[in-house]
């Protein structure tokens, strides 16, 4: 019985041990700050235009009738 204690112990101070250092590596790394940097300019040989989605013909009636 106190074979398996042993074992639990040490699995669980492995584990521990495990995620203190995942979590020392990510505080090293400097956080990005997104809006520190421009906007990068939009690719040049594309030529397309952006369309909208416009009705070729208006609405019927009864769809703006109210109750």
């Amino acid at each position: 019985m106190n074979n398996i204690i042993y074992i639990l112990s040490g699995i669980l101070i492995l584990l521990s041990l495990q995620l203190i250092i995942r979590t020392v590596k990510r505080q090293k790394k400097k956080p990005v700050n997104i809006w520190e940097d421009p906007i990068p300019p939009q690719n040049e040989n594309w030529q397309g235009t952006l369309s909208t989605i416009q009705p070729k013909v208006a609405p019927a009636p009864h769809m703006f009738r109210q109750r």
